[in-house]
């Protein structure tokens, strides 16, 4: 029975050290940085936080190419989010799901969190970004975009 718990316990923690991504990264502010993950040449944030971390945890031992996620909360001017809407009507592309799990960034505000209660938001492929792996943005408010996007 000893051996039975053991083997459980032993499957439990891999299984939790080897899930989803690395929680404990404090999101960056430089701007300048960012624009190394983000194309910010037509729509400059006003400020931002966001990450770009592996998906998974350090000590995976997997053979092969590494995946990292990308998170960020940008905050554009009125006039600059109203930019981006009517650009991206220009853009002949399906809108996608909204899963609001994707878009639940560690540092969002209690308010900005309850805004993610809606599920009135139209998510936007990232191309104006020039973002080209998989992701999708959404306009949470009339100054914040949220946009996640990963390399898996």
């Amino acid at each position: 029975m000893v051996r039975f718990q053991f083997v459980l316990l032993t499957l439990f923690l891999i299984g939790q050290s080897c899930s989803g991504e690395d929680k404990s990264v404090t999101p960056s502010t430089d701007l300048n940085e960012l624009k190394k993950f983000v194309n910010l040449e037509k729509y400059m944030p006003n400020k931002a936080k966001w990450i770009y971390s592996k998906i998974g945890n350090a000590s995976d031992r997997v053979p092969g190419p590494t995946d990292y996620v990308f998170k960020a909360e940008m905050q554009f001017s009125p006039k600059t989010i109203e930019q981006i809407r009517q650009d991206y009507l220009l853009f002949s592309v399906a809108p996608k799901p909204f899963f609001k799990e994707d878009f639940q960034f560690e540092w969002l505000s209690k308010t900005q969190m309850k805004k993610l209660d809606s599920d009135k938001f139209f998510v936007y492929v990232p191309v104006l970004f020039g973002v080209k792996e998989r992701g999708s943005f959404i306009i949470l408010d009339n100054k914040t975009v949220l946009l996640r996007y990963s390399t898996s």
